[in-house]
């Protein structure tokens, strides 16, 4: 990382402490526990996009080409002056950032922002961090976007990362979804991920149960409804452990097995 220019040796006054984060692949990747730091920092309001308005400006498009940025952070370089604030302690010294860490509480805002910046001109164009979509419905108009969008982002400075570049496909994955010519879906392999579920013992774990059939509450009708079962168990006054009843799960499995699933 010192041989990228991401890391530089540091004589701050500040130290956070590491985190080592698995990844999908098995390997690690290196964070800081900035909680300390972000206790005192300024929050940024800047607003993150909501994916079911991004969905909308896809409905008549036939077209795609998805592009994902290379180590996304680590392309922001991060001023001079701030450095000293992000170091951390290492077996050959303390370092300190050049570049974006990931946990910075205001890291997504100042991504989001640039990405803004960087794409304010491109039409037919979302984005959503550093997943970035080109969406057209015919040949040329997509010929002339894929330059302009490759162009803009050589110009700032911004390296795609090749192994997730889809160029000019009929449909694509985009946020969990499959978008193909005016009609979206959920991937199969989140349904699946869903499916295979535990049953929740505590309240946190129904929670992010909660959280993962709610992104495709849109293809279940009486979603609510369905839902009630599992939510009362959340009202306040309620005990943290929970009781998963027949009809918890009966309800559960009506949601991922429902007919508007793909």
């Amino acid at each position: 990382m010192v041989e990228l220019g991401v890391i530089e040796r540091s004589t701050s006054p500040y130290c956070s402490p590491i985190v080592l984060v698995r990844k999908k692949d098995g390997s690690l990747r290196l964070c800081i526990d900035f909680r300390k730091l972000n206790a005192l920092t300024v929050q940024d309001a800047t607003n993150i996009p909501l994916p079911e308005d991004l969905f909308t400006q896809l409905s008549h498009s036939t077209i795609f080409t998805s592009c994902d940025l290379s180590k996304a952070y680590w392309q922001i370089p991060v001023h001079q002056s701030c450095r000293h604030y992000t170091a951390f302690q290492t077996p050959i010294g303390l370092m300190q950032w050049t570049k974006l860490p990931f946990g910075l509480m205001t890291g997504p805002a100042t991504f989001i922002q640039l990405m803004r910046l960087v794409l304010a001109d491109m039409k037919n164009v979302v984005c959503y961090f550093d997943d970035t979509l080109l969406n057209t419905s015919n040949w040329s108009q997509h010929i002339e976007g894929l330059r302009c969008l490759l162009s803009t982002l050589r110009r700032h400075g911004l390296t795609v990362n090749p192994k997730k570049l889809v160029i000019a496909k009929p449909s694509v994955e985009f946020l969990g979804h499959k978008v193909a010519g005016g009609t979206m879906s959920p991937l199969p392999q989140k349904i699946d991920k869903i499916i295979q579920l535990q049953a929740p013992s505590k309240k946190k774990n129904l929670r992010s149960l909660l959280g993962l059939v709610s992104y495709y509450r849109s293809f279940v009708p009486d979603f609510a409804t369905l839902t009630k079962p599992m939510t009362d168990l959340l009202r306040k006054g309620t005990p943290e452990r929970i009781h998963w009843s027949q009809e918890c799960q009966a309800s559960f499995e009506a949601i991922t097995t429902h007919t508007d699933y793909p």
